[in-house]
């Protein structure tokens, strides 16, 4: 921004009469971590606007401004912590030095963030904010430095501001300073000028532990009673402009004037995540500057304050180990006549903001990037951390999540948690499950080890077709499973999981128990097991006893490796992946049982009576009875011995919306998948490349029949199926 002023304006300034001026005095300033501290006295006014200039020569005259860089405003009472003031009913004033205590009354203030390595002159002039009337006096020694700062480039630090002791917990109340430009090692926090960020460090103790991150947007200061806040630190942060306004924990347009209560609604320019930007500043300060385990962050929020936390996770997932939420929105745009019209753009734009899309490397649009359904998609690949929520079915101010296909998203992309529903209203009134009947343990998340991400589980309760009305009235995606940690195995030949099936209780009422499902598995987060593009893997599901019930190849194609629909018995089913011909034992993590061949396929038996898939036990659902041929033979049919005995052998397995394929072949070959529904129409056509034994593809399509055909130089192979 440069308010250089021109030099007309200069001279009737020179001519007017300084009778109604408010000149600032008693200027000085100081550096310290990469950021300059300017303070002044405060002229006897009200409703003023402080305008700080800076320039490599000295600031003398009022004409000097016009060649001077424009910094940057704060308002009346910049030394004074209004936020923490408001909430506790005092006047608090900021410390920039804690050997020096807090600053004095009428003291003004501008931290502005160092971007290079000079010496610079500052100085400050004031505009009556009533008539916008400016006042460039310029008084040397005064209102302007006579001295210039040395400069330097450095991550600035928060500087304490008052500390309290309640047992073991050692409260820490910390204030950042931010601006309105982007530094080598700070970014932007605003656009406006300098103003200051409060945040809580509770200290629990002084060894190293793990962070727990509330996002609380009312109060960053009070202590929280939570069950996961036992055992570990806590960081408070805050989402409040000083208009009052909050921004979700994004940010705002770049020309949004946060000390104004009259914003227009934007139709054009940039939303900026200010505020995401400095959450993010601030945690990453924390995990380096106080004693916590960097691996070991979570985060929780209710409503707008659990996207918060769902939305930080999304941008940065290298930073939390676990998330919870609580009737959180899964999606915010701004509607017609709502604030945020005012703070993000109008209800009928969607207008870019200043983060990158990875998948496109194009801006990401603001309704998109506040929609978790879409940034699920984005972080397919990399994944996210283990994300867990309760919505009502009952909440009528976010809204039933499954008219807007929540669940459904969650099993698309595979990103796996645990997602609970019941009749909660928005303040929990209604509930069915207990809080501690859906909490999750953050202890045993870490950045450092993998979980199981669990889709198309198939004893899911029926979370509807988007009515309130339809479906159970209370259930969870992926409820009934859970994985036991000491059996996670992770290294360079192999990763596995041993997975079972859990009860659950709602009010303390046990649901209908289950011998078995059929669930996706994919793992997520992994650490060691890392195989080049094309290498050939290896995979079975297998019974605690020993028993291998599934089993296949796969090529390695870089993405998440997902095994689907593994069976998952009541007792524990292991999910394993392996690079074929890596020489490693497995003995540790069987219960019972004889040994695995090792090393390439074929492997040994399968037992007929563990892999049979009859359409009762893949899914609860009627449609799992849906006919596959149009002729009345349904997926037990497509095993049958005469379909075994011609080549290749194919089988289909149900799996989510449409059918997992499973060929045999006795030799590598690329194989043309065409599919076309009744009137010709080409829905599927791609080459897959299959390797010597059992392969697997997906193939999926709107309701209705279509003609499957593989072509190969080996075969010709044609089937009907019914979707």
């Amino acid at each position: 921004m440069n308010r250089s002023l021109p030099s007309a304006l200069l001279l009737c300034f020179f001519l007017i009469h300084h009778s109604h001026a408010y000149t600032v005095t008693q200027v000085a300033a100081s550096y310290k971590d990469g950021q300059v501290f300017l303070k002044w006295q405060n002229p006897g006014a009200s409703n003023l606007k402080y305008h700080v200039y800076r320039s490599t020569s000295p600031i003398s005259t009022s004409a000097d401004l016009a060649s001077s860089y424009y910094v940057g405003n704060v308002r009346d009472n910049s030394g004074v912590n209004i936020r923490k003031s408001n909430l506790e009913g005092s006047t608090y004033y900021f410390t920039i030095d804690p050997a020096n205590g807090p600053l004095a009354e009428g003291t003004g203030l501008y931290v502005n963030t160092c971007t290079d390595n000079l010496a610079w002159y500052y100085a400050v002039v004031t505009e009556n904010a009533n008539n916008g009337q400016d006042d460039t006096q310029i008084n040397p020694g005064e209102n302007s430095l006579t001295s210039p700062v040395q400069e330097t480039i450095a991550a600035p630090q928060p500087i304490l501001q008052q500390t309290s002791v309640a047992g073991d917990v050692t409260s820490m109340q910390y204030v950042i300073w931010g601006n309105n430009a982007d530094a080598p090692d700070m970014p932007a926090f605003n656009n406006v000028g300098s103003f200051g960020y409060n945040f809580t460090f509770f200290k629990r103790g002084s060894a190293p532990a793990p962070l727990y991150v509330y996002f609380r947007s009312t109060d960053p200061f009070t202590p929280i009673m939570s069950d996961f806040a036992s055992g570990r630190h806590v960081l408070l942060m805050d989402d409040w402009l000083p208009n009052g306004q909050a921004t979700d924990w994004f940010g705002h347009h770049e020309d949004y004037d946060i000390y104004s209560y009259n914003n227009p609604e934007w139709t054009s320019g940039t939303v900026k995540a200010y505020t995401q930007k400095r959450v993010y500043y601030t945690i990453h300060w924390v995990i380096n500057y106080c004693p916590v385990l960097a691996d070991q962050v979570y985060a929780s929020g209710s409503s707008h304050n659990g996207l918060g936390a769902a939305l930080t996770a999304q941008l940065h997932p290298e930073l939390f180990a676990a998330i919870w939420t609580s009737v959180t929105p899964i999606l915010v745009k701004a509607v017609n006549g709502s604030e945020w019209e005012n703070i993000w753009c109008a209800s009928n734009k969607n207008l870019a903001t200043d983060i990158t899309d990875p998948e496109t490397g194009e801006a990401f649009r603001i309704n998109d990037l506040l929609d978790l359904r879409h940034m699920y998609d984005v972080n397919y690949g990399g994944g996210i951390p283990y994300i867990a929520g309760i919505h009502g079915k009952e909440d009528y101010t976010v809204g039933w999540v499954e008219a807007k296909h929540w669940y459904d998203s969650v099993n698309v992309s595979n990103q796996g948690g645990v997602w609970y529903w019941d009749q909660r209203e928005h303040d929990g009134d209604g509930k069915q499950f207990t809080d501690d009947e859906i909490k999750i343990d953050f202890s045993r998340f870490s950045t450092e080890r993998f979980y199981p991400a669990f889709s198309h589980c198939t004893v899911n309760q029926d979370p509807g077709d988007g009515s309130r009305n339809s479906g159970s009235p209370f259930g969870a995606i992926n409820g009934f499973l859970d994985w036991f940690d000491d059996k996670l195995v992770d290294d360079a030949c192999k990763v596995s999981a041993k997975i079972f099936i859990k009860d659950m209780t709602v009010g303390g009422v046990l649901q209908p128990q289950y011998d078995s499902c059929f669930a996706d598995v994919t793992f997520r987060r992994v650490q060691n097991f890392h195989p080049e593009i094309g290498a050939k893997l290896v995979w079975w599901v297998m019974s605690a006893s020993g028993q291998i019930m599934q089993q296949g190849n796969m090529i390695y194609d870089g993405k998440p490796i997902s095994i689907q629909q593994a069976k998952i018995l009541r007792n524990g089913s292991f999910v394993r992946v392996k690079l074929k011909g890596c020489d490693d034992s497995d003995g540790e993590e069987r219960d019972a049982g004889p040994s695995l061949t090792e090393g390439d396929v074929p492997f040994p038996p399968v037992n007929s009576d563990e892999t049979e898939l009859d359409a009762v036990s893949r899914t609860k659902s009627s449609e799992a009875d849906e006919m596959i041929m149009g002729s009345g033979t349904n997926l037990k049919n497509l095993n049958d011995d005469d379909d075994n005995d011609a080549y290749p052998s194919v089988h289909f397995y149900r799996s989510g919306s449409g059918y997992v394929v499973e060929t045999k072949l006795d030799k590598p070959m690329d194989v043309l998948v065409q599919m076309t529904d009744m009137t010709g129409r080409i829905h599927i056509f791609r080459r897959e490349h299959m390797v010597d034994g059992s392969n697997e593809f997906n193939i999926d399509a709107y309701r209705g029949n279509y003609l499957l055909t593989l072509y190969s130089p080996q075969f010709t192979y044609q089937r009907k199926i019914s979707f």
